[in-house]
């Protein structure tokens, strides 16, 4: 992340927040695991608030794109787009 800045605070982005859709039946969907230098930047998913990095639990997320926002104070925000793959279930031993 890069000092800036402050960005729209993260109530403005809750504000525009879509729900995302839920994995299909039957679709494990897929995990995703967001890190910052520093931490406790916060972290949206489709413009939902998944809590500040680190993200030390993966997300499960429905396969397909999504919007990743990073916003902290004093910093610049940054968002990309990713595409999330089902997972793949391993036999139990």
């Amino acid at each position: 992340m890069t000092p800036a800045a402050p960005a729209a605070g993260p109530n403005a982005e809750a504000a525009r927040a879509k729900p995302d859709a839920a994995p299909p039946a039957g679709d494990t969907g897929g995990r995703l695991l967001v890190r910052s230098t520093p931490a406790g930047a916060l972290v949206f998913v489709d413009g939902i608030e998944h809590g500040p990095t680190p993200v030390r639990r993966a997300r499960l997320l429905a396969p397909g794109g999504h919007r990743v926002r990073v916003v902290r104070e004093d910093y610049a925000a940054a968002e990309r787009r990713v595409v999330i793959t089902a997972c793949r279930s391993r036999p139990s031993r």
